[in-house]
């Protein structure tokens, strides 16, 4: 049972707490022992001379305990909650948020690999040819190893230099050098690159972005593997965070794209989250037919469509969940895929481009670095609060595999 956070910060297993007057606190899904101590106490109070004030926090730990046992057996056997909303502005899902709360804990990991085993979380990146966008996604991934105290080195191949020997042998080196625990290939590749070649090439325990079949098998079989690819991971983060469920939803992920549409389609829709999915694709007829019927729709196409957006606000569910993924520049500025001016007046919770999914991408980046360099260490996967309270919420009760789990 996963252990919440109460207001009197004692760790006690259960569900969402509350305080009465004497600073006392207990948890609807743990009320037998908290309600028990509680009663005891006040018994004790109630032999002495402060009898008449005291007696009255007795009948309400009674009353309290026993709408607590209601309330845990209502909550064993009641069935996943329905997305229902009023018409209201959609929640933002902000990725810079949760990113900021996980920072400290993933640093703290960095550290404590320094101190303990010697290993500072080191990254590689492979960036092949001259593509703009590109270079501005691995600078963005470099400052945020320097904040982190993590190491990074940029390997740069020029047009000159891009032959598949030759990227090949890059690899090699690269898996062979100790002092770097993960690799990144930033994509895409030139065409003239057959990019699985590549992945599979890969180094699986320093592959942070999930690209190798060591790593990409196990979410097929309902599994999970050495490392979560860094988009589907960062969107499951960001459904666990506003307690978002996915089992026996419908969803719809628009883009077949190997970081993000592919891995997304399979994973929320396999063992680890249960939805039932849709996968839409540029050769889908009737988008909207399916779009409409999303109580959650992920979109991964970021390129023009012949239209200022994909996803207008008449495509999308009434009370719907609405993630973009992707982001690109039109007329100047920032988009993705979503009008998100018009569906946030009718999707439940939608998130912003950017700040949304792009920020918590880098930052499962760095998780999976961490893990990379605690492989090393011989050591398993960190774990994370999301926040005191939280809780993950795929389904009735937390999914065996949660992204970013609790502190135990």
């Amino acid at each position: 049972m996963p252990l919440r956070r109460c207001p009197s910060e004692t760790w006690v297993p259960g569900g969402r707490a509350f305080s009465r007057k004497i600073r006392f606190s207990f948890a609807i899904s743990g009320p037998a022992i908290s309600c028990a101590l509680l009663k005891v106490y006040c018994q004790w109070i109630a032999s002495g001379r402060t009898r008449p004030i005291y007696q009255s926090y007795l009948r309400v730990a009674n009353r309290d305990a026993e709408q607590a046992l209601r309330a845990q057996k209502q909550f064993a056997t009641a069935p996943a909650p329905e997305l229902h909303w009023s018409s209201m502005a959609a929640v933002n899902m902000d990725g810079r948020l949760i990113a900021e709360h996980l920072k400290p804990q993933v640093q703290a990991y960095g550290k404590a690999l320094k101190v303990e085993y010697g290993l500072t979380p080191q990254l590689a990146v492979l960036l092949v040819g001259d593509d703009p966008a590109s270079a501005v996604y691995v600078r963005n991934k470099q400052r945020l190893c320097q904040e982190l105290g993590f190491g990074t080195e940029l390997f740069t191949l020029h047009d000159g230099q891009i032959t598949p020997d030759y990227l090949l042998g890059v690899i090699r080196e690269l898996n062979d050098e100790k002092r770097l625990t993960g690799i990144l290939v930033q994509l895409p590749l030139p065409e003239s690159i057959n990019k699985f070649h590549i992945f599979d090439a890969l180094d699986p325990y320093k592959d942070v972005d999930a690209l190798t079949p060591t790593n990409t098998l196990p979410f097929y079989r309902g599994e999970e593997g050495p490392f979560l690819p860094c988009t589907p991971k960062a969107v499951l983060t960001l459904l666990d965070f506003y307690q978002i469920p996915t089992q026996g939803k419908a969803a719809v992920v628009i883009g077949r794209g190997d970081i993000a549409g592919k891995p997304l389609a399979i994973i929320l829709g396999g063992r680890l989250c249960n939805a039932s999915v849709t996968w839409c694709h540029r050769f889908t007829d009737d988008l909207e037919k399916y779009t409409r019927q999303a109580d959650i729709l992920v979109s991964a196409v970021g390129r023009e469509v012949g239209r200022p957006y994909l996803i207008t606000a008449d495509m999308v569910k009434e009370g719907g969940v609405v993630i973009d993924v992707s982001i690109r520049r039109m007329g100047g500025t920032l988009v993705g895929d979503v009008d998100a001016a018009a569906v946030k007046e009718k999707a439940s919770h939608l998130t912003p481009v950017p700040g949304g999914v792009g920020p918590m991408t880098v930052m499962s980046l760095m998780q999976n670095l961490v893990d990379a360099t605690r492989y090393r260490a011989g050591l398993g996967k960190a774990q994370y609060l999301l926040e005191p309270g939280s809780h993950s919420s795929r389904g009735r009760l937390p999914s065996p595999r949660v992204v970013s789990t609790f502190v135990q």
